[in-house]
């Protein structure tokens, strides 16, 4: 069985609110985002931008204490 889909960086980043305070969190999600593998071998692929990257919703879970420890 395979864990939930990628979510989107921008979307992510857009859920968060402008708070200073959150910065540990964006910064987290920025350091995990991973290009889409079909994307990335397409011809737009070294073209895709950091809010087309996709954050695993697993990854995010296990390494969100460490941000929420430095919030």
């Amino acid at each position: 069985m395979t864990g939930p889909p990628p979510v989107r960086v921008e979307k992510a980043l857009a859920l968060l609110p402008e708070l200073e305070a959150l910065d540990p969190l964006r910064a987290l999600l920025v350091s995990i985002a991973r290009p889409d593998a079909h994307a990335l071998w397409s011809s737009s692929g070294p073209y895709l931008t950091l809010g087309k990257r996709g954050v695993q919703p697993d990854e995010l879970r296990r390494r969100m204490p460490q941000a929420f420890h430095r919030i």
